[in-house]
């Protein structure tokens, strides 16, 4: 966008991309990045200052300031999860004295923030040898469920509707004749976040 543009102008979305995981090689658990499009007739030289606003609250906090480059990465963790919108303002002030100076800004479309890692239950199945295991998240989807037995390696499981396709997903783990005794068994769930969870709970099985 253009900071020749008046300080009240305000157009939504466009020029600013969503923000996004870092790229692979780049990738650590909670960072995102955002980056922005801009351009100025002028060639004045610009800086930026990016601001947060959190679905539900009515002020704007500032995330970074006097910014030189037009991509940001920041620690989500910090952040409360929920529903999050970004505004860049762009100035040229570097350059341009007051009050020839100009601003210009722009809102991002609606992105979610969740470093929460789902929820674990379990509870007794059909049969002795049947465990019940509920999984839970409160921002994304479950994308994955595995489990092992007496640390035995993890072992991929499907939902017992065939597919993780929601926020809530059930397994069911037959524990197999060859186990007896006090069996641990070990479930991870991950999310599209992809935040994990591991749990664990030990079940009493006859010969």
């Amino acid at each position: 966008y253009s900071p020749g543009e008046s300080a009240t102008d305000k157009q939504e979305g466009a020029g600013l991309v969503y923000p996004a995981a870092l790229g692979k090689s780049e990738k650590k658990r909670g960072w995102r990045t955002v980056q922005w499009l801009f351009e100025d007739a002028n060639l004045d030289g610009l800086n930026f200052s990016l601001l947060y606003q959190r679905e539900g609250d009515a002020l704007w906090h500032t995330l970074a300031q006097d910014l030189q480059s037009n991509i940001y990465a920041w620690d989500s963790t910090q952040m409360e999860d929920g529903v999050y919108r970004l505004k860049v303002q762009a100035s040229d002030r570097p350059t341009v004295p007051e009050p020839q100076a100009l601003t210009a800004e722009k809102i991002s479309d609606a992105f979610v923030i969740d470093n929460t890692a789902p929820q674990i239950s379990f509870s007794p199945g059909a049969s002795g040898r049947q465990i019940l295991c509920r999984i839970q998240d409160s921002g994304n989807l479950i994308d994955s469920i595995e489990y092992s037995l007496n640390a035995q390696g993890w072992k991929k499981i499907y939902p017992q509707d065939g597919i993780c396709d929601s926020r809530q997903e059930s397994i069911a783990v037959m524990i197999p004749e060859s186990f007896a005794g006090s069996v641990q068994l070990g479930v991870k769930a991950g999310d599209a976040a992809g935040n994990f969870q591991v749990a664990h709970t030990k079940v009493q099985v006859g010969r």
